[in-house]
């Protein structure tokens, strides 16, 4: 039976300074040709139109990848209406396998492994790219990626100002 990992637990374990190394040595490990990863699939989904023909569809994404022995995919969905329902409007799912079976190892609630992965991989350039004094960065959105770039940010950079675009003003 596959390990499952909730996203409390993710949220609970997952060490922001270890995250943004792990992704900084994936980021190698891809540019020096490493890591087998396709490009994404995207499958757009909907209730049937027999069901309810005003609903838009949402789109789910498989993202396959192995790097060494790690081997996975994270599946998405993207349904914008969900916030009219009061649910997220990204979910995601990762499943870890072996490499030599294939069989899976861990189901792993990921979204918020999704948004911090996300903050990863900016705080992965903005450590490479910005300033060392840099302290003052501005979101254009103030959901999810916002909250855990701010987060991630401040671990490689004195931020001592964030200032934030939000098509609702309500929630800067």
């Amino acid at each position: 039976m596959p390990l499952m990992i909730t996203e409390a637990q993710v949220e609970r374990l997952l060490d922001p300074d270890a995250l943004i190394a792990a992704v900084a040595q994936a980021l190698k490990q891809l540019s020096a040709g490493r890591v087998n990863q396709p490009l994404r699939a995207v499958m757009p989904f909907g209730p049937s139109p027999d069901i309810d023909p005003s609903q838009p569809p949402g789109l789910l994404f498989l993202k396959p990848a192995q790097i060494g022995d790690a081997l996975a995919t994270k599946l998405i969905t993207l349904v914008p209406d969900n916030a009219a329902r009061g649910q997220p409007t990204l979910m995601a799912t990762v499943l870890l396998m072996a490499p030599v079976s294939g069989a899976v190892l861990a189901v792993i609630e990921a979204s918020a492994l999704t948004a911090l992965r996300t903050a990863a991989a900016t705080a992965v350039a903005v450590d490479a790219l910005a300033q060392p004094d840099a302290s003052v960065v501005a979101f254009l959105g103030s959901g999810v990626l916002a909250r855990s770039h701010a987060r991630l940010l401040k671990r490689v950079r004195p931020i001592r100002e964030i200032r934030v675009w939000s098509r609702d003003p309500g929630n800067v």
